[in-house]
């Protein structure tokens, strides 16, 4: 099959990726633009086209470039979108990755950088072959995530929940707790205040915190919104989870819990509630949103005594070609250096 790359709208880009079961919210138009715009990069957004005019896949890139011309990174978050249960999968991939090196390797002197998304271990794997294939390097690997099976019938997905986990479930059930969910900003302030007393509590860093979200909420189109779900006990939010549903899966993103919430259990009856939202919406994972066994036991616990599957690690791989490629993998590690000495 002979592709083409093409600029795309934002209208038709929403509208080609529903047919993709691999579309992530790490393509959404408006999340790609503030993730790319958080990094001092720009965001471009184009289609792979046949030559009837079809598009059979997509692609979010954001480059960010040095001085001068003298180089810089594409990268591609979790992509490219092309799965459509197809046998051409492979052909289609390897013929993508040719065109992608072609355009931002060779034409405009970048480094070609690509993130494995998370997904079932038999795709991740025939993934890498096509890397391989196509002369990229492993650039890093990210952590695993927990994958809930969530295509058998509810009864059945419960079934899979550990034991004790069923427990607390069943006794915040009892607990009178009401969930409101919204795909609109109108529970963020609530989820707001919950999250930035864990974070004060627990001390930790993420990469995009729930204001980040806010303000592609208030710009991104219905079909490429987030998801918010708040428990709330006597009207006051307890515990409040963000994710996504896009293609065959949902991702848990952000959480957050406070003392009541995590008396009452709120954060299981929240992923149970979570879980049929996301069935309703067709999906047949739930993504976890990654594990750290070590660094964060606790959590990992809670995870996986969800019934999932833990998923391999995630690669990224890059394309490095040229004098212009090459200064800007040294001039990445004299930033990195110079940084890691700053922190000291």
């Amino acid at each position: 099959m002979l592709l083409t790359i093409k600029n795309i709208t934002h209208h038709d880009w929403v509208k080609n990726a529903q047919k993709f079961y691999d579309y992530s919210y790490t393509h959404y138009w408006e999340y790609s633009k503030h993730a790319a715009n958080h990094v001092g990069a720009v965001s471009e957004n184009i289609a792979f086209v046949t030559k009837t005019g079809e598009v059979v896949g997509l692609c979010n890139i954001r480059i960010r470039t040095l001085p001068l011309g003298l180089g810089g990174i594409a990268y591609i978050s979790g992509g490219p979108v092309l799965d459509m249960h197809k046998e051409d999968y492979v052909s289609n991939y390897l013929e993508v990755l040719s065109l992608l090196k072609k355009e931002y390797v060779s034409e405009r002197g970048l480094v070609l950088r690509i993130s494995q998304r998370l997904k079932n271990e038999e795709l991740m794997a025939v993934e890498r072959d096509v890397f391989l294939d196509s002369e990229f390097s492993v650039h890093s690997e990210k952590n695993a995530t927990m994958f809930v099976n969530i295509a058998p019938d509810l009864p059945q997905v419960r079934l899979g929940l550990h034991q004790k986990w069923r427990n607390i479930l069943k006794k915040s059930e009892k607990s009178n707790l009401e969930i409101i969910s919204s795909d609109d900003d109108s529970l963020f302030n609530d989820f707001s205040t919950l999250f930035n007393g864990l974070l004060a509590s627990k001390s930790f860093k993420v990469e995009h915190n729930e204001q980040f979200y806010l303000a592609v909420q208030k710009q991104a189109v219905s079909a490429e919104r987030f998801r918010l779900s708040v428990a709330y006990k006597d009207g006051e939010a307890v515990s409040g989870i963000l994710f996504s549903v896009s293609g065959d899966t949902s991702v848990y993103i952000l959480g957050a819990t406070n003392d009541i919430g995590r008396k009452l259990g709120a954060a299981y009856l929240l992923q149970w509630h979570v879980i049929k939202l996301s069935k309703g919406a067709k999906c047949v994972r739930y993504d976890l949103g990654g594990i750290d066994k070590i660094n964060n036991e606790g959590v990992y616990k809670f995870k996986a005594r969800m019934g999932g599957g833990e998923s391999a690690m995630a690669l990224t791989s890059q394309f490095c070609s040229g004098f212009r490629g090459k200064l800007t993998l040294v001039m990445e590690r004299v930033h990195q250096l110079y940084k890691s000495i700053k922190a000291v």
